[in-house]
């Protein structure tokens, strides 16, 4: 069976009972998430001992993508997090343990690249 599209997580996510949306992470994730200032997707990835290119390969994303997710560059929200949740089979939401605005450090880590030229018109019929 493959795996779940992002826009099948998203229409199901909306009817997610609210118990399975509050539930809080297991108790090691919340240690390591008040220890270290990680990101609730960060500490899942440690207690679970998978390397970031592991996570990024079962997510289908680059790594680059998926660590802009895990550092809270790119927030996640009520359409990603369910994603992520069924493809990592997480049982708790890992969107309600994210910071909400990602810190100024972590996205300098990250610029992003500039375009060069300009775009491009679609040429008038």
């Amino acid at each position: 069976m493959p795996p779940p599209l992002l826009s099948d997580v998203a229409a199901k996510s909306l009817f997610r009972p609210p118990e399975q949306m509050d539930k809080l992470p297991p108790p090691r994730v919340l240690t390591l998430m008040r220890e270290h200032d990680w990101s609730a997707l960060r500490a899942w990835r440690e207690t679970h001992s998978l390397s970031r290119i592991e996570v990024a390969n079962r997510l289908d994303l680059t790594l680059n993508t998926y660590l802009l997710l895990e550092d809270g560059v790119v927030p996640l929200c009520e359409w990603t997090a369910p994603f992520l949740e069924a493809r990592l089979q997480i049982k708790w939401s890992i969107a309600r343990q994210s910071p909400p605005l990602p810190s100024h450090e972590a996205a300098s880590q990250y610029p992003l690249a500039r375009r060069r030229g300009r775009a491009r018109r679609e040429p008038k019929d």
